[in-house]
């Protein structure tokens, strides 16, 4: 039997992107699915376009007062029927070929596939940057063990995971004053549920712009604090569920966890007034380095480059902080010749 896919679509005020979006979402190459619109409350156009593809029957639509983005998934998942779920970003785009991919290594103990995400900006031309940077496939094992250890592992952003149903009936509803975005606890402790399996090719783009959480086309260290409590808040999540299903979760697994440490140190450096633990860069960067040699997952180039950026973040001054940030985490601030240098060194992946 072929399962339904219900694609979840949360939207606030990106009425200037939704068409894109929808028509993606719409051209999917698979049936049977349903696209399910929720619009949290929006003050700009967003409900006269939902209202355009609801009257023509290509789309559920639910209006709600705005309740933030997981509350908006979690009325979405309450109405949706699938035996898979993908939640579409408004402001993002997949490709048709997409569920192809997906179902080609789905099995019966699937939590979740991810899949990688090329980076667009605002009116949606490419920045040359790829994410997650897979590098080699790492088993489901692999990724239970890395969450265990250190509390992450490599993983896309909202518009690039399809979950298993049942997996998300065992951690839904997200608790909208606990966290600001779904996807963070709905990645976080998929590993633990079933098995995650991984796409190196892109399959959607994810745009960046000024109004995006993390994948911003705008510096702001602000930004970086942020991003650092979100990452608390997911690591009590994960020693919560660890606990829950008696799976042994290594001691403050955030310290040992080299992609949160990034942020973490981006925030101890440029915002240590609003940092919210009790570190300096130097301590950060011994955690950083730490993690990093004893990460199994990261290539070689990869180390070399995230060491050195640790390192230079500790030592560097004011404007070299704030320019080692803008590289690491503003595709677009990127110089060509930087991007192809790293794509080289095997530490950033072309767009393909």
């Amino acid at each position: 039997m072929t399962p339904l896919v219900s694609v979840i679509v949360p939207n606030f005020n990106y009425a200037r992107f939704l068409r894109a979006c929808l028509d993606s979402a719409l051209a999917l190459e698979y049936e049977p699915k349903e696209i399910i619109v929720v619009d949290d409350g929006s003050t700009d156009d967003s409900r006269a376009v939902i209202e355009e593809y609801e009257r023509a029957g290509k789309v559920t639509a639910i209006f709600k007062e705005n309740g933030g983005q997981p509350d908006a998934v979690n009325v979405g998942f309450s109405r949706a029927r699938g035996d898979l779920i993908y939640v579409l970003d408004s402001d993002d785009v997949v490709f048709p070929h997409m569920l192809k991919h997906v179902l080609a290594l789905w099995t019966p103990r699937t939590s979740k596939v991810q899949f990688s995400l090329e980076s667009i900006n605002e009116r949606g031309a490419p920045l040359h940057s790829v994410f997650p940077n897979y590098h080699h496939t790492r088993t489901p094992e692999d990724l239970r063990e890395s969450v265990l250890k250190t509390g992450e592992y490599q993983s896309p952003p909202t518009s690039g995971n399809v979950y298993a149903r049942s997996y998300l009936e065992r951690i839904l509803p997200i608790e909208k004053e606990r966290f600001r975005f779904s996807d963070g606890p709905m990645n976080a402790v998929a590993p633990l549920y079933g098995d995650v399996a991984s796409i190196p090719s892109p399959l959607g783009q994810y745009r960046m712009h000024t109004a995006n959480a993390w994948g911003r086309n705008s510096f702001n260290p602000r930004t970086y604090t942020t991003a650092v409590r979100h990452n608390m808040a997911l690591e009590a999540f994960v020693v919560e569920h660890s606990q829950k299903l008696g799976m042994p979760v290594g001691p403050q697994p955030a310290n040992h966890g080299p992609w949160a440490l990034q942020y973490r140190m981006a925030s101890a450096c440029l915002n240590p007034d609003e940092h919210p633990i009790a570190e300096s860069p130097a301590d950060v960067a011994k955690l950083g380095v730490a993690a990093v040699h004893e990460s199994t997952s990261l290539t070689a180039a990869q180390k070399a480059v995230m060491v050195s950026w640790f390192t230079l973040m500790a030592l560097g001054p004011r404007r070299i902080q704030e320019e080692l940030t803008k590289v690491r985490f503003l595709p677009a601030y990127r110089a060509p010749i930087l991007g192809k240098t790293l794509q080289w060194l095997g530490a950033l992946r072309a767009e393909h």
